[in-house]
């Protein structure tokens, strides 16, 4: 029979009882078709008949005859629950239902009304989808604890005693996501983890990265290091400094892996840098960047017994004065520094840290100039006599790159002075130009500073001077003990491993402003 408003039955049942009712005019003023007003009036002629005085009752309709069952019917409602009990997949798939249906009757229902009954046979019987998934057996010991928990537990534990026990006593999954206003993953995930581990599994466990995964973001935040220790311009970008939309497209096309402005900007984030901090950040113009640094890569690699790789550098010079820095103090109370003091002395450090055996030589000058250079490099030659061969690596200062001094290593590089003095071979890796962060000595004068210059007030240079050496040498015959390569150890107050890689930043800024 066709759907009609109620309003409109029950003008019709009116005009029934009224004894008046003309089929086309009120057919007409309804809007309806004459035969659905015939068949209506039919309708409470039944009523009037089969049940006396209930034609009044504008509630009451004829109840609807049940159709017969088909033996179709029958043997679908048969075979659902095996069917649903052989169903592989976690979740109950309709297509793969009607497969099997049909694989034992080839001749039954198409997918459309095998649908329609199997969604009314789910309603009646509350069968969820997620049958396969459905907790059958509980431990009494587990299920006391449950009732416990739904009882007496916290929110988070009423919640996973809720739908275990749910789900043990077949309530929908719908219904249960409602309830305790939770995921249908994360309810799944209980289910699957109490089947499999019961109530232990069911407490939260501690979560822990992939460690391959881990590895993935230490390469792409050294890859992105590297990046920004280089200038745009090298890449062929006309600007002066970098932006999150270069570094995606310089990434790819260097290391042949995408990276999206997100992953870029939360790296970054987490390496603690960003655009306030950019004045901070060395980077090196220098064209030749990267064949120099695949000189001394290739040098590190390839270094012989008998070789030696230095890492040169001056620290200074610095006055000898009462210098600022961190310290325990009572609460409330604050050390004062007063900005003008008479100094009483300057020094100026010139070292040369040893990688392989991690070994610091030292000595004071008083100018930082080519001078100063030569004569540590002849100290060199004399302490590592017995070697064949000494590497130097050092910055771009002028006066390591002077004439003089190049004439100097000729010299001692010929075979007359080798022969009569037996000394061994020296050779030149500097590093590229603006290239301060890969000088692997920055590191040891960071501890430097931190360990015995910050928070210092020498009585004279002397006494700062007895300080630094006596530094360097517990520093030595702490390696001298224990034999490890330039960053597999740090020592003492080093803020970064004194290790050569392009990834990291061996000079502390702040560390060295504020011992200066």
């Amino acid at each position: 029979m066709e759907k009609i408003p109620v309003s409109k039955i029950n003008r019709i049942r009116e005009d029934f009882l009224a004894g008046g009712i003309h089929r086309t005019n009120l057919a007409k003023e309804l809007k309806l078709n004459r035969r659905t007003v015939g068949k209506y009036v039919r309708e409470f002629k039944q009523i009037a008949q089969l049940y006396p005085g209930k034609e009044k009752d504008f509630n009451f309709r004829l109840p609807r005859k049940r159709r017969a069952q088909t033996q179709l019917f029958k043997d679908l409602s048969a075979i659902l629950p095996v069917l649903i009990e052989r169903a592989k997949t976690p979740r109950l798939q309709l297509i793969h239902l009607w497969a099997d249906y049909r694989t034992v009757y080839p001749g039954g229902y198409g997918l459309f009304w095998f649908e329609f009954h199997y969604n009314n046979w789910r309603n009646e019987n509350q069968v969820c989808p997620y049958w396969n998934r459905r907790i059958r057996q509980i431990d009494p010991f587990d299920e006391a604890v449950l009732l416990k928990w739904k009882n007496t537990g916290s929110r988070e534990e009423w919640k996973k005693a809720t739908v275990i026990l749910g789900s043990y006593h077949g309530r929908p999954l719908a219904e249960m996501l409602l309830q305790v206003e939770k995921a249908r993953e994360t309810v799944l995930l209980w289910i699957d983890n109490f089947k499999t581990g019961g109530i232990p599994k069911l407490d939260k466990q501690p979560y822990t990265t992939c460690p391959a995964l881990l590895e993935k973001v230490k390469i792409k935040q050294e890859n992105l290091t590297k990046l920004l220790h280089q200038a745009p311009q090298i890449h062929g970008l006309n600007r002066a400094s970098w932006r999150v939309e270069d570094l995606c497209i310089i990434y790819e096309q260097f290391y042949g892996q995408a990276i999206s402005r997100s992953c870029v900007q939360e790296n970054l984030h987490k390496m603690g840098l960003g655009y306030y901090r950019s004045r901070e950040l060395l980077t090196s113009p220098d064209p030749d960047f990267r064949p120099k640094l695949d000189h001394i890569k290739q040098i590190l690699a390839n270094l012989g017994e008998r070789e030696r790789f230095f890492s040169v550098d001056e620290y200074g010079p610095f006055a000898i004065k009462m210098k600022v820095g961190r310290s325990f103090t009572p609460s409330g109370q604050m050390k004062t520094v007063p900005q003008v003091q008479k100094s009483k002395g300057c020094i100026v450090v010139t070292a040369a840290l040893e990688l392989s055996r991690n070994q610091v030589s030292h000595f004071y000058s008083y100018k930082k100039n080519t001078d100063e250079m030569i004569k540590l490099l002849e100290l060199l030659l004399v302490e590592y006599q017995d070697t064949d061969k000494l590497y130097f690596s050092w910055d771009a200062a002028s006066w390591h790159a002077s004439k003089k001094l190049y004439d100097r290593i000729i010299e001692l590089n010929s075979d007359a002075y080798r022969t009569r003095y037996h000394t061994p071979l020296v050779e030149l890796a500097p590093l590229p130009v603006s290239a301060q962060f890969l000088n692997v000595i920055e590191s040891v004068f960071s501890g430097l500073a931190k360990g015995v210059i910050h928070n210092s007030d020498y009585e004279s240079a002397e006494a700062c001077r007895n300080a630094i050496d006596r530094h360097f040498r517990d520093r030595n015959l702490h390696f001298q003990q224990h034999p490890k390569r330039a960053g597999h150890k740090i020592w003492g107050q080093e803020t970064v491993p004194p290790e050569f890689n392009e990834g990291r930043h061996t000079k502390n800024l702040t560390t060295m402003r504020g011992a200066k």
